[in-house]
């Protein structure tokens, strides 16, 4: 339960303008005092709770990214922000449904305020500069959305604890997103942000509604997650940065996987991924082998337009999947990985290989539940379509079976 119980309530703002703006480290402004400027150190005990969230001192601050020390009284974290520079005479939280307009600046949130009730959205062509006006906030009711600022360059706050969901979009010039104490969140979508290279939230575990990362250069889950045990789904898309997968596994409990334009990426060494939903790799440029990785059976798989891919190790051993689509890899000669697969409850397609020449892999199926489509068989002659299509009539399938090369 949050601190007085999360209202309908929160902050809008449509800013226009801003004259607010961030220092180097974006840790104080620009002419503050010195008092002001010193970084606080504050002393969190075991059993501390804010908002109603407990901060765990057994867990350890050094591997979460917070720049602290363990002491005989619990945990002394280094600061950015002033503890007594926060709160107010209502507690510090913001009560009530607000909706701000267009803004001169960020002046009208209130400056010392750490809870919020509803959600806090940031939105619109906005030349906004510096986002230092949350930085106070420990935890937020609702979403927190910040969209469409290209003038900010670093997006950090340090005391937030929880938040709902958490969106991130449209934000050409953003360089650093920092929340070292963020801990519960719900979803977590960071998207069209193509300078982000720092995204760092070292203490969330779990997103249950899931996490989208797309168009961001980053270059590693380990180092932007590193913490995270499980979520709802998750969907890494145009991150030509990310060269590998390596991270602690991942439970997907039941959710989706999309692996699509992660042009650095050559093999799926590391998948720390557990499949048990649908699973997309797609138009992944240099991805030439899919082993290390591994789905569970019952997935719902499509493996298209990754033109260099020359296995489907990712399937060996699976006996059963939902659906199975197989398009467009244009290195591909085998489908070899498929040999243990006994049935597809839904449909099979392999459509556009230009270089399949091994069909085999899947003259072991014992049923096909949907439509079999074997397509775009450019690399078989007329006699080898026959033995082919004389192969798969061997299947029982309900639905259709189309065996063809090219039209």
């Amino acid at each position: 339960m949050l601190r007085n119980e999360f209202l309908m309530a929160g902050l809008t703002l449509c800013a226009v303008a801003c004259v607010d703006a961030e220092t180097e480290t974006g840790d104080t402004k620009e002419g503050a005092t010195a008092q002001s400027a010193e970084r606080e150190s504050l002393v969190y005990e075991p059993g501390f709770s804010s908002g109603g969230f407990e901060y765990d001192p057994s867990e350890g601050i050094a591997a979460g990214g917070l720049d602290g020390v363990e002491t005989e009284k619990g945990i002394e974290v280094k600061s950015p922000v002033r503890a007594e520079d926060c709160g107010s005479d209502q507690n510090g939280v913001f009560p009530g449904t607000t909706h701000f307009g267009d803004l001169t600046d960020l002046s009208e949130i209130p400056s010392r305020v750490e809870f919020v009730t509803g959600d806090v959205i940031i939105s619109a062509d906005a030349k906004v500069t510096s986002l230092e006006a949350l930085r106070c906030i420990v935890t937020i009711g609702g979403t927190l959305q910040i969209e469409g600022l290209p003038g900010v360059k670093r997006f950090n706050m340090p005391r937030l604890v929880a938040a709902g969901d958490l969106e991130i979009d449209s934000m050409k010039g953003l360089h650093s997103v920092s929340m070292p104490a963020l801990k519960m969140l719900d979803s977590l979508s960071v998207t069209k942000a193509p300078a982000l290279e720092r995204l760092w939230m070292p203490r969330v575990k779990v997103l249950n509604q899931g996490l989208n990362l797309e168009d961001i250069a980053v270059f590693s889950l380990e180092g932007t997650l590193p913490r995270l045990e499980s979520a709802g789904s998750v969907a890494l898309m145009d991150l030509p940065q990310l060269e590998a997968l390596d991270h602690a596994p991942i439970d997907l409990a039941g959710g989706d996987l999309t692996l699509s334009g992660l042009d650095g990426l050559e093999t799926l060494d590391g998948f720390p991924f557990d499949v048990v939903g649908s699973i997309e790799i797609s138009q992944n440029a240099d991805l030439l082998s899919t082993i290390g990785a591994t789905v569970l059976d019952d997935a719902d798989v499509l493996i298209a337009e990754n033109p260099a891919l020359v296995d489907l190790k990712i399937l060996s051993g699976v006996v059963a999947l939902d659906a199975l689509e197989l398009s467009t890899n244009k290195a591909l000669s085998t489908v070899e990985d498929l040999a243990s697969l006994d049935a597809v409850a839904g449909d099979l397609v392999i459509d556009d290989h230009p270089a399949l020449v091994d069909y085999s892999g899947i003259f072991g199926l014992a049923e096909v539940g949907g439509d079999l489509r074997i397509t775009g068989a450019q690399a078989l002659s007329v006699d080898e379509l026959g033995t082919l299509e004389a192969n798969v009539s061997a299947i029982a399938v309900e639905g259709d079976v189309v065996v063809a090369g090219v039209e």
